[in-house]
């Protein structure tokens, strides 16, 4: 995995161009007379969602900073409180997920998944000692 560098001038202002419009969209929905029939609450949740489609349809961040940058989202316009909006992250398949996916890095760095391929390619009969659950 490569992060998303800026790219020089031309990076730079194409993320606060995507960036600049993720803002104004929601700034638009919250300006914008509520429909009838939603609650204030209601109008805030629908500029949240705004603001959640448009920061991952335009992507002016990478999907990781913008996992984080939602929840922050939700709490500055009033839809949820902080414990609220970060319990998400603290569910324990997160840190399953998390976890493997940094044993899996750590594996492809070290090289050691071609190696195991390797010694696999060089005796099939390898494969039979590998336990099935």
């Amino acid at each position: 995995l490569k992060p998303r560098g800026l790219g020089g001038a031309w990076g730079f202002a194409r993320f606060f161009g995507r960036f600049g419009l993720v803002i104004l969209l929601t700034v638009a929905v919250l300006l914008l007379p509520a429909p009838p029939g939603i609650s204030p609450e209601g109008h805030r949740a629908l500029a949240a969602f705004v603001f959640t489609a448009s920061i991952l349809a335009l992507e002016p961040v990478s999907p990781p900073i913008a996992a984080v940058i939602v929840p922050i989202a939700l709490v500055a316009l009033g839809v949820a409180d902080t414990p609220l909006a970060f319990e998400p992250f603290s569910r324990p398949v997160v840190f399953l997920i998390l976890g493997s996916l940094f044993l899996a890095e750590a594996l492809r760095t070290r090289r050691t998944d071609h190696r195991g391929l390797i010694r696999i390619n060089a005796e099939p009969s390898y494969l039979a000692q590998i336990p099935v659950s």
